[in-house]
């Protein structure tokens, strides 16, 4: 079985957590294409575990946790960031697997970024100029350089993913394969130019993944979409805030900050529009939708529907725990947008840690 979890905005939805509570099922999170310039926190307990190449279900000792050669890699910073997480108690023995022909990142490509931070928003981790050196024909896999004593320590991990993962799926293991970045970023349906440099739909998981599309015949295609829209960088936003203060408020009650570069997102109304365009280009069959505890601090909810719909506040206590706990003015909301996309919502989010998602009766 193969499912697989996207974000459906610009971004910064929430996957990491959504995929995190979900792999409690799974036997493996993959990760099929991007790089470092993903960032996913999951908050558990007092700790906060961030990632940005690895999968998320790296934070489940019981799943383990694939790079493919869908994504490229910068080998400097998978061995700090794998570091970092193991000095929190995360044990990667036997775990983690990346694929030998995945796209290494170089610092080359990260001078080459320097310009695109400016210029489309990017992160500047190379990404961009990584991929264009694959596609170019002159990028540098993976497993030729992991003997190189700088990166040894990425050599036990390094092997074929895509025979892997076959092998897997053919045994009967539950497979969740995780999106970075979000379709309105994707570089063939997002707002160009101002994308990312590598698909970001359902779409690309077989292809970046190497599993055939028979494998993918009973996917369920979770959507994650924040209650409302924020994007980091240049391009195209409709339903941005005018009001600096609206912007500084809900920014502040939502942290929302960057989880690798540390900047400041802009920040919007849901968006049905981009939001039903978003369903039907992954084929969403569920959608989780997060941070509704965050719109709790205003006095008016908006969403952008043609023109503007209006919906009653809602106050949460932070004790909530099951859908009927919740105030019936945010089930309102998440009706309307289950209704407005046809989509079931199968969870929906209010509070950072992992035991605040609640699954929708």
């Amino acid at each position: 079985m193969i499912d697989i979890v996207v974000g459906l905005q610009w971004g910064d939805e929430g996957k990491g957590k959504i995929t995190d509570y979900m792999s409690e099922e799974y036997d493996w999170v993959v990760r099929y294409q991007g790089g470092s310039n993903a960032g996913h926190t999951v908050c558990v307990g007092d700790k906060k575990y961030v990632t940005h190449s690895l999968p998320t279900g790296v934070i489940r000792e019981d799943c383990k946790s694939v790079i493919t050669h869908g994504c490229v890699v910068n080998p400097e910073e998978l061995i700090k960031e794998i570091e970092a997480l193991e000095d929190m108690g995360v044990d990667f023995t036997d775990r983690l697997f990346i694929s030998k022909d995945a796209t290494v990142v170089t610092r080359q490509h990260l001078i080459q970024d320097e310009a695109n931070k400016t210029k489309w928003g990017s992160t500047g981790k190379g990404i961009g100029p990584a991929y264009r050196d694959k596609y170019d024909r002159q990028g540098i896999k993976l497993g030729s350089i992991v003997n190189d004593v700088a990166y040894g320590k990425l050599a036990p991990f390094i092997t074929d993913t895509r025979k892997l993962l076959r092998n897997v799926e053919r045994n009967g293991d539950k497979i969740l394969m995780e999106g970075a970045q979000a379709a309105m970023l994707d570089i063939d349906f997002g707002t160009y130019p101002y994308v990312t440099s590598s698909p970001c739909t359902a779409n690309y998981a077989p292809q970046g993944t190497g599993l055939p599309l028979h494998m993918f015949g009973d996917s369920a295609v979770i959507g994650v979409v924040k209650a409302y829209t924020t994007r980091i960088g240049e391009g195209p936003f409709p339903t941005e805030f005018k009001d600096d203060d609206l912007t500084e408020m809900l920014r502040e009650a939502g942290g929302e900050y960057g989880a690798t570069t540390g900047r400041p997102r802009r920040m919007g109304w849901l968006d049905m529009d981009q939001l039903r365009y978003a369903c039907e280009v992954n084929g969403i069959t569920n959608l989780a939708i997060t941070k509704l505890d965050v719109l709790s601090c205003l006095q008016q909810i908006y969403i952008k529907d043609s023109g503007w719909v209006k919906f009653s506040p809602w106050k949460l206590t932070g004790d909530e725990k099951t859908w009927n706990d919740l105030p019936q003015e945010l089930k309102d909301y998440v009706s309307y947008i289950s209704n407005e996309t046809g989509c079931l919502v199968s969870m929906v989010g209010v509070g950072q840690n992992r035991d605040q998602l609640i699954c929708v009766e």
